[in-house]
């Protein structure tokens, strides 16, 4: 958990899928993930 809540500024599309990628394992865990990642898919 603190290396998701320390993680850089995502800089460049790339960054940023895998971030959300990374971050795609925790989605069984929150009842509204995809609502919460939405806004960063739409980029």
């Amino acid at each position: 958990v603190d290396a998701l809540q320390n993680i850089p500024i995502l800089s460049n599309v790339l960054q940023l899928w895998t971030f959300l990628e990374l971050t795609n394992y925790y989605q069984r865990f929150f009842k509204s993930f995809n609502l919460i990642t939405q806004p960063l898919i739409i980029l």
